[in-house]
């Protein structure tokens, strides 16, 4: 468990992280435009991928981090042709 997963007030960024196939993992998230601002009309879907669930997920909260969040949530995976494991 990293120092983002902790619980901790102030502001949230959510992803899920899923296995596409052996030794290749992504996490997907909303990229806020501008996180100051609200919500509607100012996240597009984005992703990384990596080759480490653990460095995907430190990619993800370095990321969030940079852009001002306090702690990643990390959603359930989802079911369906583009999410699971």
């Amino acid at each position: 468990m990293s120092a983002m997963d902790a619980a901790s007030p102030g502001r949230e960024f959510h992803a899920v992280l899923t296995q596409v196939e052996p030794d290749l993992f992504r996490a997907d998230y909303l990229a806020v435009t501008n996180p100051e601002a609200p919500a509607e009309g100012q996240a597009l879907p984005d992703s990384h991928i990596g080759t480490s669930a653990e460095d995907v997920r430190i990619w993800v909260e370095q990321m969030a981090r940079s852009m001002g969040y306090d702690r990643v949530v990390w959603e359930p995976a989802r079911s369906g042709p583009y999410g699971g494991t």
